[in-house]
């Protein structure tokens, strides 16, 4: 797909309006040949809340998230987390994710297999079944570079902000 913007110009692009994109998880890349600032909004139906973060990070080979849950417990509420990694390189790679606990210790490896270039691929966290319950922060690597979003829900006990996803750290 192609567009261009004037300067200062906004615009915004909805999943089930353009006609040539399929319906479910996609990844994007943007070329430009002038600095753009975006955002990526996530609803996931029409009455539930949705979810933002900024569309922009440079890809690199190691990415940081440093928030990232199994069934950890807080204030009467359950937090679980999960993450998308796209590969931005142009060959495939295999994508390695390592999970810390609070005190740094390494936890597990957790494998997504092999990503092909421009494509992406996900994990919820509490799919990695040895990876103890409790918060923990994750390290993305890969041969080709790549970009990471991390999120969170709330699955029990919840009030008020229930989801929330955000850009890894770059590193």
């Amino acid at each position: 797909m192609s567009d261009s913007l004037t300067a200062q110009a906004m615009k915004a692009f909805c999943q089930s309006s353009v006609g040539d994109l399929p319906n479910g998880p996609l990844s994007a890349k943007i070329t430009t040949t002038q600095p753009v600032v975006v955002a990526v909004n996530q609803v996931h139906d029409p009455t539930d809340q949705g979810v933002s973060y900024s569309g922009f990070q440079f890809a690199t080979t190691t990415v940081v998230l440093p928030w990232t849950a199994k069934a950890y417990q807080k204030g009467g509420r359950t937090w679980n987390g999960g993450l998308r990694v796209q590969n931005a390189g142009t060959s495939s790679t295999n994508v390695t994710v390592d999970f810390y606990n609070q005190n740094g210790e390494h936890q597990v490896s957790y494998s997504l297999g092999w990503i092909d270039p421009g494509r992406s691929a996900g994990l919820y966290v509490p799919d990695v079944s040895d990876l103890p319950n409790g918060l923990h922060s994750a390290v993305v690597t890969a041969d080709q570079p790549i970009v990471a979003v991390g999120s969170g829900v709330c699955s029990s006990g919840c009030d008020g902000d229930t989801q929330f996803s955000y850009n890894g750290i770059n590193r």
